[in-house]
């Protein structure tokens, strides 16, 4: 059940958001516990990526009304393992496909087809699987089929530069959507049995046109950098998939210009979340030991466009630091919101400042932090504004006279 929504027919040539979600978990060729090479590159099993999928669109399906246009069609393709079966329950079971590379290819095509119809819309295109790289700017995507040892070795996969290309606008599509996203979820590692042959070709989603004026705003997230692996956490999801959806949820979030409907003014868009995420990434790869590291490239103009509202200001991770360090045995510290504070109350009422640096979280905003001495220390008081704005802000205060 490819289609976990449909609303093309009620929407018509509106504009509208369409995504494209695929997760391979259970390789059917691949063997356990040593697979051979080739045709299986000594690759295994997953146990992460089907469930990640899931997670991405359900996010999609609950947070539709926050999208800056209705969310028309959502196909997702679930191949997934016992562990995120067992994990996932029905959810995944309702929408496991085989992922098959002709499956894979009839899904892309009606995906595409929906894009075409509004320059307006915007599409989102998500894999987690397993991923290869054949030269430092290159990504395969190695769908279900992929290690059966018929035709070449990359016979069921699909490779980045194809799947970009395709989605540009062109004569035959002038209204191709003009904001795409597309996550690959994958390890970038180059095995070494590609060194054997002549060329390795990977198979293709379809045929590039070349009357291409490419005016779209499609940044390209690799979960991983050039020879490097991808991490998830087993039986859950991808480490980078949790970086993310924190992000989408506030972690990203900025002041942007407000909706006629008069709702916040809160928005992520495509150039905060770049900019956000190498923090979530960092903080969750340190929660979990992991060395994940992603990659984006192009975009093109338009990267201030919202891709998810939110109904209320998004929280800052804010560090609170006095100068010098001894000073917070003796120093208070009150922090009271600037703007939408008529009563001046404080968010944070600091007496003493333990533990100190002092972490906590505030809305975004403009804070006065106004630091108070106990006599007879050696220290003056003192006061600062500062903006917090996502994902974190540190606070210094320097209390020598």
């Amino acid at each position: 059940m490819p289609l976990l929504l449909n609303e093309a027919a009620e929407r018509g040539d509106a504009p509208g958001f369409h995504a494209l979600i695929i997760g391979i978990s259970a390789y059917p060729h691949l063997s356990q516990p040593t697979p051979p090479e080739p045709p299986t590159l000594g690759l295994r099993q997953l146990s992460s990526p089907a469930i990640t999928a899931y997670r991405i669109a359900n996010w999609l399906i609950t947070r539709r009304a926050y999208l800056p246009v209705p969310l028309t069609t959502c196909r997702v393709m679930l191949l997934p393992s016992a562990v995120e079966l067992a994990a996932g329950g029905e959810p995944l079971a309702a929408l496991r496909d085989e992922c098959a590379r002709t499956q894979v290819l009839v899904e892309a095509a009606a995906w595409r087809a929906d894009a075409s119809r509004n320059a307006d819309s915007m599409t989102l295109f998500y894999f987690a699987g397993h991923g290869v790289q054949r030269n430092q700017r290159d990504h395969v995507m190695l769908l279900a089929g992929f290690g059966r040892g018929i035709g070449p070795l990359l016979e069921d996969a699909i490779d980045t530069t194809n799947l970009l290309a395709g989605m540009a606008p062109t004569t035959a599509r002038p209204k191709m959507a003009r904001t795409q996203m597309y996550f690959i979820d994958a390890c970038r590692v180059r095995p070494k049995v590609f060194a054997r042959y002549e060329d390795s070709p990977s198979g293709k989603l379809w045929d590039v046109e070349v009357d291409i004026v490419d005016d779209r705003t499609a940044p390209l997230f690799h979960t991983a950098v050039p020879g490097a692996k991808a991490y998830a956490v087993k039986g859950k999801q991808t480490v980078f998939s949790q970086a993310l959806l924190e992000c989408l949820t506030g972690g990203a979030g900025r002041e942007v210009e407000p909706r006629a409907d008069g709702t916040p003014p809160y928005g992520v868009t495509i150039n905060s979340l770049r900019e956000s995420l190498p923090y979530h990434l960092d903080r969750i790869n340190r929660e979990h030991g992991t060395r994940a590291r992603f990659e984006v490239q192009g975009g093109g103009y338009g990267g201030q466009r919202v891709i998810h509202w939110l109904d209320s200001p998004p929280l800052v991770d804010v560090t609170l630091e006095l100068h010098p360090s001894e000073a917070h045995h003796h120093a208070g510290v009150r922090v009271v919101a600037l703007n939408d504070n008529p009563d001046n109350r404080p968010s944070w009422d600091l007496a003493p400042v333990i533990p100190h640096p002092y972490c906590g979280s505030l809305p975004m905003g403009i804070y006065l932090a106004s630091a108070r001495i106990e006599p007879p220390a050696p220290y003056v008081d003192n006061g600062l504004a500062f903006s917090a704005i996502p994902p974190n802000h540190r606070v210094r205060i320097p209390l020598l006279g």
